[in-house]
């Protein structure tokens, strides 16, 4: 290619032309220029982030001291009266010795064991049903309920028993100890693969040593057996969490955390009632005078609801915090402290009462229990320190199962939390799997199979350098359009120095029709040239088989690819331009560069799309942060004045806004708008062939070229790929101002959406087996979406009708004629002439 070396070549128009627009002579003015109301947003954004990060971290410690001190009070309403067999023999000390009261403190203790489970198997349920495809194995089923059955038996006997026949604090110390039994699969594990063990078989012998103490000084030796079992039986379900099989599970990870809690459910009750018979009740005493008197009973109703509302409380909050990327404040301090806390509290509050919950002749042997078991739990779950997640990831990634338990809360959450978040990629196969043609291209022969498992050491993933291509589709933009997208590219460029971001960052600018008969830049071309700041270091030209290209040099580093298109020797339209840049970064650069395409990625724009520096590592994290997401968009707000956009504004926030977050949870979002999404490098390269058909039927017609941004979602989808929406990143774009341009847009796009959406739902099966985040669910739910778009109108009419008819008395038949006559004609108007015609009559 030939190369001209000097800016002097070009045809730039003088600044002083367009002096009486914007005056953008340097790059601070640009910076100066920033959006008010955006600015304002970011702040108040920052002060909410602050207010959350200040009030998680106080919900989840006042709530799991709550839960903690619910969960004893409770069992030792119950283990009171526990020696009160008969009414005769009642101790004028206790206050709960009817056996009404003992029927209604073992309700509520099983109210509140059973209410984790109930909540997680609706959870996990409604989950599974939306997301996975995926069916546990028979050994997995089969292994998955023993657990189920042995963490509810062992709850049961730990907040039953072994807390009724403790102290308040003993009780508190006790389940200290179900984090070294639930490590103990991890010290099995060590010891097999030779790793360091020493601490953890150090933690769990002084744990039986300090457990053995307790139950000496406590005198009530029938714990000596009571305690492990309900340890153990607790303690089981995490022995197997780094065993392949537990790998295996994440494949169908919500199926067999709705079987787990599923289970747990008969067996909690089950296990309560035969320890309510054990102790020589009458067995249907429980049930008749337990639940129809839970409200007499002001203090088990005080602590049931504690523990139930508490552990709810902490388990969500503690879940914000660990996806927010503020583990150590918010999650860890507040549950390593929660435990001290609540021996303080009872030992304050206890101290001296008629009741002598707290013993002083016991203290010399409960306290340094207490200690000793504190440090071995800090010393275990040391992991939680450590923050090493993505912002906001998926469940399976930060919990090695689904839900919580409400005794032990913290010390359940503790262990649940994975040492190390998972990141999830899609392994190719090497063989592609039968599907129909429209999934399949010349080009590409692999297909999506079995979920790959990696963990990730921190949120910035080293030894990976970033690329991020910047590419923007430009036709006819007004200089206003043009300065907001070159302010937003200058913001990109400053902003990679002010949070010393190692991603590389590189703009492309394809102008359709940008060269004259002559062979000169179009007056487009001119304006945007004429827009550059004053300081740009360099701008080269070259000339190019399609036209020319400008390479511009930002002040801070950042190149610019002007692609100025020929239309005499290239297509033009805005999905011909997307090609162009696609075969160019994916075949030319790639190769040419020498980079790796796993960390290449795409952001689309458009020519009047404002956007800026946080926004786009938005994008980057949630593709980094799962390796099977193929695209993410931001949310988008309408920019224009008149009558028109003020509708799309609201428009834009329940038909975008929340059709896509409602997409995003159902399933996958199944457009990405070409205005500000991230494509990763990967997934564009095997669907760029098929994206380059050219339309021969009118179906193919209105879904290639009536919506480009549309069909290409729709091949991602296809081809395995999760589409997410990142509420996070704001982007703006200019929206039809008159109706003329807005029934020309929304005719394209309706169009695009119902082809698209009857290709899908035709071939749902197919989707649903290749993409691991569609479901047949999630097919019908779209299908029952295109069948309202399509009735809609004759409701429409048909409540119109009815107005007609209650207001003026006109009969129905009339009316129903009157708007098939008129529809018809305008059919026919469609048909037969030009779309102005139509517009004009319309």
């Amino acid at each position: 290619m030939e190369m001209k070396d000097s800016r002097s070549g070009l045809e730039l128009l003088q600044a002083e032309d367009w002096i009486n627009i914007f005056e953008p002579s340097s790059t601070e003015k640009f910076k100066k220029s920033s959006n008010v109301s955006k600015t304002g947003r970011r702040h108040w954004g920052g002060c909410c982030r602050g207010l959350v990060m200040f009030l998680v971290p106080i919900l989840v410690f006042t709530s799991a001291v709550v839960t903690k001190l619910g969960s004893v009070v409770l069992a030792h309403e119950a283990g009171k009266t526990l020696t009160i067999v008969n009414e005769e023999e009642k101790q004028v000390t206790d206050k709960a010795t009817t056996t009404q009261d003992l029927a209604i403190a073992y309700a509520w203790i099983l109210i509140s064991l059973i209410a984790p489970s109930v909540i997680n198997s609706i959870f996990s349920l409604m989950t599974s049903s939306a997301r996975e495809m995926k069916y546990p194995t028979k050994i997995m089923v089969t292994l998955t309920l023993i657990a189920g059955i042995f963490e509810g038996v062992g709850v049961s006997i730990l907040g039953v028993v072994v807390l009724g026949r403790l102290s308040l604090l003993s009780g508190i110390s006790v389940m200290l100890a179900i984090v070294p039994f639930s490590s103990f699969g991890e010290f099995v594990y060590r010891l097999m693969s030779k790793s360091k063990r020493g601490l953890l078989f150090l933690g769990i012998i002084l744990c039986c040593c300090s457990l053995g103490a307790m139950v000496f000084f406590n005198g009530d030796y029938s714990l000596a057996y009571l305690i492990p079992l309900a340890l153990i039986c607790i303690g089981y379900t995490f022995w197997s969490k780094n065993s392949p099989l537990k790998l295996k599970e994440l494949k169908c990870f919500y199926y067999v955390g709705f079987l787990r809690s599923f289970i747990q459910v008969p067996t909690i009750v089950l296990s309560v009632w035969v320890i309510w018979i054990i102790e020589g009740h009458e067995p249907v005493s429980l049930w008749t005078l337990g639940f129809p008197g839970l409200g007499e009973d002001d203090r088990s109703l005080i602590a049931g609801l504690c523990v139930i509302v508490g552990s709810f409380i902490v388990y969500h909050f503690g879940w914000m915090a660990c996806s927010l990327c503020f583990q150590k404040i918010g999650f860890a301090t507040p549950l390593v402290i929660s435990s001290p806390i609540a021996f303080g509290v009872i030992f304050g509050v206890c101290w001296g009462t008629s009741e002598n919950c707290v013993e002083v002749s016991d203290l010399y042997w409960e306290v340094p229990i207490f200690i000793v078991l504190l440090v071995i739990q800090t010393l275990i779950s040391r992991h939680v320190w450590y923050e090493n997640i993505f912002p906001i990831p998926i469940q399976k990634a930060l919990w090695t199962r689904t839900g919580y338990c409400s005794v032990g809360c913290e010390q359940f959450l503790l262990m649940n939390r994975r040492e190390k978040a998972l990141r999830f990629e899609v392994k190719r196969n090497q063989s592609q799997e039968s599907l129909p043609s429209v999934f399949t291209n010349d080009s590409t022969n692999s297909s999506f199979g079995v979920e790959d498992v990696r963990t990730i050491a921190s949120c910035n993933t080293k030894n990976e350098t970033n690329h991020v291509f910047m590419c923007t589709t430009m036709w006819h933009e007004n200089t206003k359009e043009m300065h907001h997208l070159l302010h937003s590219y200058l913001r990109v460029d400053s902003g990679r120095l002010e949070t010393n971001d190692k991603t590389v960052y590189e703009g492309h600018l394809l102008f359709d029709d940008a060269v004259t008969p002559e062979g000169a830049y179009n007056e487009y071309v001119n304006c945007f040239l004429s827009l550059l700041p004053s300081d740009i270091p360099s701008i080269k030209e070259f000339i190019t088989p399609y036209g020319y290209q400008l390479l511009i040099t930002l002040p801070h580093g950042m190149q610019i690819y002007m692609h100025l298109k020929d239309k005499t020797k290239i297509r033009n339209k805005k999905r011909w331009s997307q090609i162009m840049y696609m075969f160019y970064i994916l075949r030319f650069r790639v190769i040419t560069s020498g980079l790796d395409i796993n960390n290449v990625f795409i952001l689309t724009t458009d020519g009047d799309t404002e956007f800026d520096m946080p926004s786009t590592r938005d994008l980057l994290l949630y593709l980094k942060r799962n390796h099977t997401v193929g695209g993410v968009c931001s949310r988008v707000f309408p920019k224009g004045g008149g009558p028109v956009a003020w509708f799309q504004v609201f428009e834009y926030a329940v038909g975008h806004w929340l059709q896509k977050a409602a997409e995003n949870v159902l399933g996958s979002v199944l457009c990405l708008p070409g205005c500000f999404s991230m494509l990763r490098g990967t997934a564009v390269e095997e669907v760029m062939h098929t994206y380059t058909t050219n339309a021969v039927t009118g179906k193919e017609f209105l879904q290639y070229d009536q919506g480009e941004d549309r069909w290409l979602s729709t091949l991602l989808l296809k081809h395995g790929w999760l589409l997410q929406y990142a509420a996070s990143a704001d982007a703006y774009t200019y929206c039809p101002s008159t109706f003329h341009e807005f029934f020309n847009q929304r005719r394209r796009w309706v169009s695009s959406t119902i082809a698209n959406l009857v290709d899908l739902i035709m071939n749902s099966s197919a989707v649903v087996k290749k993409n691991i985040a569609i479901s047949h669910f999630f097919m019908f739910y779209q299908a029952m979406l295109l069948f309202g778009t399509l009735i809609s109108p004759g409701i429409i009419l048909m409540m119109m009708g009815a107005g007609l008819n209650a207001g003026f008395g006109i009969h129905q038949a009339w009316v129903s004629i009157t708007f098939l006559v008129v529809t018809i004609i305008y059919a026919v108007i469609c048909l037969k002439t030009t779309s102005n015609v139509s517009f004009h009559f319309f």
